[in-house]
């Protein structure tokens, strides 16, 4: 496990996406590892949604912003290049993580039923 967990370590240097994908993978196997793999992948799954969110209004407001990086246990992030431009654009930013994540955690709700 620790070599694995090396390789995605040291992969992260290749590009953005693979830093994407390879913290996504570290930290769904180790939510596995805790809380099995069904767990794991929703909560991950989940967890991206909810960073997309912030992701696609940045993006919308024309700012520069990385794609999500997943630690376990801590949650994820997306890093903005630009600062905001004022505290609407802030709010926006914000507020659209939460808002695509209760989209997401509805879909899932009626995907389970």
């Amino acid at each position: 496990m620790s070599r694995i967990l090396l390789l995605l370590l040291a992969g992260l240097k290749f590009g953005k996406l693979f830093g994407t994908v390879g913290t996504m993978l570290i930290a769904t196997g180790v939510y596995a590892i805790v809380f099995g793999w069904r767990y794991a992948v929703g909560i991950v799954a989940m967890l991206f949604v909810h960073e997309m969110g912030h992701y696609l209004a940045a993006r919308q407001r024309g700012l520069h912003v990385g794609m999500p990086t997943f630690i376990p246990f801590v949650g994820a992030w997306i890093e903005l290049k630009q600062r905001p431009h004022d505290a609407e654009t802030e709010a926006y930013i914000g507020l659209a993580g939460p808002m695509l994540g209760t989209v997401g955690a509805i879909v899932a709700y009626f995907l389970a039923r």
